[in-house]
């Protein structure tokens, strides 16, 4: 399909609707200038189409309406198309402060407020702005969208320079850690539970046994004081790894040495750490959403493309560089907002009972990422600070990964760099 056949069949469904009244064709003519909204007058529909689509396939059309944008369109637009209609809608109204906007009484036509862009249109732009024009309906045709990433391009990321700010936790090569916790459970019948999970029992005594340093999930709690094992940030990414990877295996509810144990041990421990990464991204057997806390995800969620797609952001991330997460989490919000629902914009439920609700990105990516930062972290290809989210109630709240660091062995690993 060429792409005046493309806009052709986006501008169609659309009313004919007068000039005054966005998300009609007269209104869109009427937004391209007095000369070809003269011209135009009096045209029926089909030959209203047929001009909007002459005059949008005119040579650099795009590049000249871009031009005359002003900069916080520029700005609001350009986070439009790398998100393709998925931009916080909280993004309007930090580009209007940066830019010293003042906000307006809604616009009378305008209702919606899905996304960034529909914000900004509703309360803070013109009514005559381009940015009408460029994105008639509340999401940017595929066509446009296409003409516009060859002006805008890929989404820089730039990140705060917290070099000197965080004191970061450092584990490059686990092999040992790998090798005694296989040493240690060979032959110790440790239990699991019946979803064949380590117990909390069974992981507190791999940690005494193996004595590296480890991160409780909650403030001022020791090992032992958690109640569950995914309140350890280190043991249960550890053991569950090793799992995946066939390092252990369950029998008969025990813990046993896995298939591939005496393989994998044989291994460098760049070696090692690349195969236990392939196992994790790939696992569809292990589901990150089991420990996370009021959310029933068991259609919706994507564990392979969700581990997958945060991977694909470290790219972006400097070798060595410190990173905070909360920006490295919302670079991920704005390219790619739902990494892990299975499709798309599936709606993924929440609470209990009988009552379910729609959860937001602060229910569900967001804990996520953190969740599978850990599990890099682990593998000793990132480097970490922690930090604490204090609940709503005042109290002391839950430990996470605050920053975090690309190491040399984790852009070996992810495939960034081809030596280590």
């Amino acid at each position: 399909m060429t792409i005046i056949d493309q806009i052709r069949a986006e501008l169609y469904p659309m009313p004919l609707g007068e000039k005054n009244r966005q998300g009609t064709l007269r209104y869109i003519l009427f937004l391209t200038g007095p000369q070809e909204y003269k011209a135009a007058k009096g045209l029926n529909k089909d030959e209203l189409v047929e001009a909007l689509c002459r005059y949008f396939c005119a040579p650099k059309r795009f590049e000249q309406l871009w031009g005359r944008l002003s900069a916080p369109e520029q700005k609001i637009l350009s986070l439009h198309v790398w998100s393709n209609g998925t931009e916080p809608v909280e993004s309007a109204r930090e580009i209007a402060k940066e830019f010293g906007i003042q906000g307006r009484q809604r616009s009378f036509f305008y209702l919606y407020e899905r996304n960034g862009l529909d914000v900004y249109k509703a309360y803070y732009a013109d009514q005559n702005s381009l940015l009408w024009l460029l994105v008639p309906r509340g999401v940017i045709f595929p066509a446009f969208r296409k003409e516009l990433y060859g002006i805008v391009g890929e989404m820089k990321r730039r990140y705060s320079d917290i070099a000197n700010r965080y004191v970061f936790f450092s584990r490059e090569n686990r092999k040992g850690d790998f090798q005694n916790i296989v040493r240690f459970c060979n032959g110790k019948k440790l239990s699991v539970t019946k979803s064949g999970a380590l117990s909390k029992a069974s992981a507190i005594k791999i940690w005494e046994a193996c004595g590296y340093e480890e991160f409780t999930a909650e403030v001022n709690a020791e090992p032992k004081e958690m109640r569950t094992t995914d309140g350890l940030w280190v043991t249960y990414p550890l053991t569950t790894l090793c799992m995946l990877g066939g390092l252990l295996g369950v029998a008969e509810e025990k813990v046993v040495v896995g298939g591939n144990a005496l393989t994998l041990s044989s291994l460098s421990h760049e070696q090692l750490v690349k195969k236990l990464l392939e196992a994790y991204l790939k696992s569809k057997n292990y589901n990150e959403v089991s420990i996370l806390r009021g959310i029933n995800a068991k259609r919706g969620h994507n564990p392979a493309d969700a581990r997958q797609n945060i991977a694909g952001e470290l790219r972006y991330c400097p070798v060595g560089q410190p990173v905070l997460i909360s920006e490295f989490e919302r670079y991920l919000r704005i390219t790619n907002l739902f990494f892990a629902r299975k499709d798309g914009r599936y709606v993924v439920n929440t609470g209990g009972g009988d009552y379910y609700y729609g959860a937001v990105w602060e229910q569900y990516e967001q804990p996520l990422i953190r969740i599978i930062l850990s599990f890099f972290f682990a593998l000793g290809l990132i480097d970490v600070t922690w930090g604490k989210i204090v609940s709503e109630d005042g109290e002391a709240g839950r430990i996470v990964p605050a920053a975090f660091t690309l190491n040399p062995l984790g852009a070996f690993a992810f495939g960034f760099t081809h030596s280590y």
